[in-house]
C-alpha cells in the first residue's frame, strides 16, 4: 500500500544522496523521490534511470543518477517520498470482514437471547399496566361523576346568586340614576349664574380698559406735543451755540458755506463739555467735520480752545 514518507532524511546536492532515518524501505518499493521545492524527480520505479537504494542499519540511502542541471538544487529543498509499505490491502479487508463476521455472529445469537427475555418482562410488565389502567379508569369514572354533581349545586347557587345580584344592581342603577340628574339640573343651574356674572365682569372690564387706552392715547398725545416743542428749543440753542463757538474759530470759508440755507443739516456728537464734533452734511452724505478742543484746566477748563477740520 503507497504510503508517503513523513520522517527525518538528509539531502546531499554534491554527493547526490538522500539519506533516510528510521525506516529500510527495499529498493523494489521505493516509488517516487520528488525535490518539491524545484519540481525535479530525482527516483521513479516506473522510469529509467532509477536510483540506487540500499537499506540497511535502521536507515535507507538513496544515490540518485548524475544529472546536469542539478546546479541549482540545494541541500535544503524540500523533498516528496513515496514508497510501498508491503501490506496487501485486499488481504487485510478479508481478514478483517471474517473477523467481524464472527462477531456479528456472536452478537446476534446474544442479543436474541436477550430480545426473548426482554419480550417476556415486557409482556408482564404491559400486563400489570392495563390492570392498573383498569382500576385508575374505574376510580377516575366514580370520582369524575361525584365531581359534575358538586359542579353542577355550584353552578345552581352561582346563578341564584347572580340573579339577585342583577336585581340589586338594577335597583340601585335607577337610584343613581335619578341622583346624578338631580346633581346634573344643580350644575346647570350654578353654570348659568356664573356665566351670567362673568359676563357682567367682562363688560364692567371692557370698559375700564377703554378709558384706561383713551387716557393713554391723550398722555401720549401731550407727551408727543411737549417732546417736539423741546425738540425744536434743543435744536435753537445748539444753533446759537454753534454760531458762538464758530465765531472767530472756524475760517471764514466754512462759515457761510455750511448754512441751513445751503440745504445743509448740522449734528453733533457728545463730549465731556459739549459737542466733541460737528458734522456737516448734504442729502445724509457727510461732507465736513469739525473737531472740538476744550481746555482741561485753568480759566479755559470746559471752554472751547480750538476748532480744526477732520482730516
Amino acid at each position: 500500500m503507497k504510503q508517503q514518507f513523513t520522517g527525518s532524511y538528509t539531502l546531499d546536492v554534491a554527493s547526490r544522496t538522500i539519506v533516510l532515518s528510521g525506516i529500510e524501505i527495499p529498493p523494489e518499493r521505493l516509488a517516487v523521490v520528488i525535490n518539491s521545492t524545484v519540481g525535479f524527480v530525482y527516483h521513479n520505479i516506473e522510469h529509467e534511470p532509477t536510483a540506487s537504494v540500499t537499506a540497511s542499519g535502521g536507515v535507507t540511502t538513496i544515490v540518485f543518477p548524475v544529472y546536469k542541471d542539478c546546479e541549482t538544487h540545494r541541500n535544503t529543498d524540500s523533498l516528496s517520498i513515496f514508497y510501498d509499505d508491503g501490506v496487501d490491502l485486499g488481504k487485510l479487508i478479508k481478514d478483517e470482514s471474517d473477523e467481524t463476521q464472527t462477531l456479528l455472529t456472536e452478537f446476534k445469537t446474544e442479543v436474541k437471547a436477550e430480545s426473548d427475555a426482554t419480550q417476556t418482562l415486557l409482556q408482564s410488565e404491559f400486563d400489570e399496566t392495563q390492570t392498573l389502567l383498569t382500576e385508575f379508569k374505574t376510580e377516575v369514572k366514580a370520582e369524575s361523576d361525584a365531581t359534575q354533581a358538586f359542579l353542577q349545586a355550584e353552578f345552581d347557587e352561582t346563578q341564584t346568586l347572580l340573579t339577585n345580584f342583577k336585581a340589586e344592581v338594577k335597583d340601585e342603577s335607577e337610584a343613581t340614576q335619578t341622583l346624578l340628574q338631580t346633581e346634573f339640573d344643580a350644575t346647570q343651574t350654578l353654570l348659568t349664574e356664573f356665566k351670567t356674572e362673568a359676563k357682567a365682569e367682562f363688560d364692567e372690564t371692557q370698559a375700564l380698559l377703554q378709558s384706561e387706552f383713551d387716557e393713554t392715547q391723550t398722555l401720549l398725545a401731550d407727551f408727543k406735543t411737549e417732546a417736539k416743542a423741546e425738540s425744536d428749543e434743543l435744536q435753537l440753542l445748539l444753533g446759537e451755540k454753534l454760531a458762538t463757538l464758530v465765531d472767530g474759530l472756524v475760517p471764514v470759508e466754512f462759515s457761510g458755506m455750511f448754512e441751513p440755507s445751503n440745504d445743509f443739516d448740522v449734528s453733533y456728537v457728545a463730549g465731556g463739555y459739549g459737542p466733541s464734533q460737528i458734522i456737516f452734511s448734504r442729502g445724509g452724505v457727510a461732507l465736513k467735520t469739525l473737531n472740538l478742543t476744550y481746555g482741561t484746566s485753568g480759566d479755559p477748563l470746559g471752554k472751547v480752545i480750538s476748532i480744526t477740520p477732520a482730516p
